[in-house]
């Protein structure tokens, strides 16, 4: 396992090069991705609680009533962006059951309940797995 540390690291550096100048060459503002300050909410404190003061570029629509509490502005939020992704793909329909089915490989495998799918093969050929 120890001989696989050199080429992390390598991999780990070419991947910080290779973000950097995709970054760097499109010029695109990642700030609200990687935690900066914009999309976030301004607040003032007024006689304890919070209260939303203006609202930055990038945060909840300001086609909201301020009324509203937080839990149905963020409700509403979700519901109009699922709205916006359409119906699901032939792809994307294919990669959720590819990958339901591996979980249910990984379960599977040996439960220990009941017999899993790996004593269905010879102990010498699967030796490596046990």
């Amino acid at each position: 396992m120890i001989f696989s540390i050199p080429l992390m690291i390598i991999n780990l550096i070419l991947a910080f090069l290779w973000l950097s100048a995709y970054q760097w060459l499109s010029q695109k503002d990642l700030s609200s991705v990687f935690g900066g300050k914009k999309g976030r909410r301004k607040y003032e404190v007024n006689g304890g609680g919070k209260e939303e003061a203006e609202e930055e570029e990038g945060g909840v629509p300001s086609t909201m009533a301020k009324s509203k509490s937080s839990a149905q502005a963020v409700k509403e939020v979700i519901a109009s962006e699922y709205a916006k992704l359409g119906r699901w793909r032939t792809e994307e329909v294919t990669v959720g059951i590819c990958f339901a089915v591996l979980v249910a490989l990984w379960f599977l495998r040996n439960p220990r309940m009941f017999p899993g799918w790996l004593e269905l093969f010879p102990y010498e050929v699967l030796e490596h797995l046990y």
